[in-house]
């Protein structure tokens, strides 16, 4: 190649290398930063550590709810909104009596049905692990693993008095995120309360209104399923007798927008506002209103906590907005929410190279695939957005907000009630919150027995005083 050729090749790189640096030194600036913080700090983390901690710092620059999403994050994020997760199949609870964990249900299409797991099976052991040791916990995570795991699983079987072992294999399955009140040994859903008491004595009293079960939702996050599973769930239950229906969003911190909205026009009017969004440079909110009738026209009690938050306080908010309104009949029993009155959202970074644990790799070929051929994505989570109460109050708590100041939802006038307002809690906390945990335990993984499906009203007043309400407006 002649001379003039290389020096113009040369030229060029020069010109591009120099103009990118012009266009935005600060990049070029951070990647030096981070090569020097690598090379001579006494800490060890890798450079991919560094970084992660450069962009964490940036978008806390912005508000608390802005973050860099970590690929292993990022990859447990998209299974939550895409609703699959990997796993073998198996829901379990633990035994305080005998100290040991059983076997609630196993899910359709699972491996763990498939191999023959039945409920009451004893887990003794996975992948040779034994669970009699505090790595318990850890060691049961195992049973949600990325598809195409394998898992040693040991059990005894109580009916046979034998003790087994099957290997497993994790799949994606579907993860329901509109669950009921309790599973049923098969791993269905129960959508209707148990009978309620008609007394403080649970004996009907002369002229007291007798009333049906009320449908029971309970909402674990906003995912792409959600609204399809709640509207079949609500179609169903208006063909019911149900007096009225309880969502329960207490521990719900939300998920998809869309979603949120997508199931306040089944409760909203044609046309009614659901909420108002105030974007980065608009003067004036944005109100975004329903497009379709109603699904249900029947009281609803939502339930509440200061862990409801985001999307669910959406749904919440709008639902107590139309019942003080009309025609809506709502209201919201429990704590005030969390109060995250945001909205972010996900952008999808792509591959990025990850050198984690690899400092001392001397196999030039194990460093390449690792972060050039096997890249996991990231995203970030930027807060651009603000929304209102279809009323237009403020859901949003601020890092100064006081709490007298306007934020989160509270429970209307009358309604707020906690956990801790039982009986059983003032006497004996410490007893009544072990018995709460497994009773919840025991119900989500098909354990409990149906007769003592009726003692939720003792260990959560809020789901009690949904009785009152739905006798009111009976």
């Amino acid at each position: 190649m002649p001379k003039k050729h290389i020096y113009w090749i040369f030229a060029i790189l020069c010109i591009s290398v120099c103009s990118a640096w012009c266009a935005d030194p600060y990049i070029g600036t951070l990647r030096h930063i981070i090569r020097l913080v690598h090379r001579h700090a006494v800490s060890t983390a890798s450079e991919r550590e560094y970084f992660n901690s450069a962009v964490d710092g940036l978008l806390a620059s912005i508000d608390e709810n802005s973050s860099f999403i970590p690929p292993v994050i990022y990859e447990e994020l998209n299974e939550e909104f895409h609703q699959e997760s990997g796993t073998v199949g198996i829901l379990f609870w633990f035994d305080e009596a005998e100290k040991q964990y059983r076997v609630g249900c196993t899910f359709p299409n699972s491996s763990a049905r498939e191999a023959g797991i039945e409920s009451n099976d004893v887990i003794l052991s996975i992948d040779g692990e034994c669970l009699d040791t505090e790595r318990a916990q850890r060691i049961l995570t195992k049973l949600r693993s990325p598809a195409g795991t394998e898992v040693k699983l040991t059990f005894f079987r109580p009916s046979t008095q034998k003790q087994e072992t099957r290997m497993l294999v994790s799949r994606k399955l579907p993860v329901r995120s509109v669950t009921g009140f309790a599973r049923r040994p098969d791993s269905t859903w129960v959508y209707r309360l148990p009978a309620f008491p008609q007394s403080e004595t649970g004996e009907g009293t002369a002229g007291e209104t007798v009333l049906s079960a009320p449908l029971y939702v309970k909402l674990e996050t906003f995912g792409e399923q959600t609204a399809g599973e709640m509207r079949k769930l609500l179609t169903h239950g208006m063909q019911t007798d149900a007096c009225g229906l309880v969502l329960d969003l207490r521990g719900n911190s939300g998920g998809l927008l869309e979603t949120a909205l997508e199931i306040c026009g089944m409760f909203v009017p044609n046309g009614g506002i659901m909420v108002q969004i105030v974007g980065k440079e608009a003067q004036t909110p944005t109100s975004i209103s329903s497009k379709t009738d109603p699904i249900w026209t029947r009281p609803v009690a939502v339930l509440i906590d200061h862990r409801t938050a985001s999307s669910a306080e959406i749904l919440a908010v709008c639902l107590q907005d139309w019942g003080r309104k009309g025609p809506l009949k709502a209201v919201c029993i429990g704590t005030r929410t969390y109060g995250k009155g945001t909205i972010q959202n996900i952008f999808d970074l792509g591959p990025i190279p990850d050198d984690r644990g690899l400092e001392k790799e001397t196999d030039w070929r194990t460093v390449w695939k690792r972060i050039h051929e096997e890249p996991r994505r990231g995203g970030l989570r930027i807060s651009s957005e603000m929304y209102l109460s279809p009323d237009g109050h403020m859901i949003h708590r601020f890092p100064d907000s006081q709490k007298e100041d306007e934020w989160g939802v509270r429970p209307n006038d009358g309604w707020e009630c906690r956990i801790t307002e039982s009986p059983e809690y003032q006497r004996e906390p410490d007893r009544f919150e072990k018995k709460w945990k497994t009773h919840k335990i025991q119900r989500v993984a098909g354990a409990l027995p149906e007769a003592e499906w009726g003692e939720i009203y003792v260990l959560d007043p809020p789901l009690k005083r949904t009785l009152d309400f739905f006798r009111t407006e009976k």
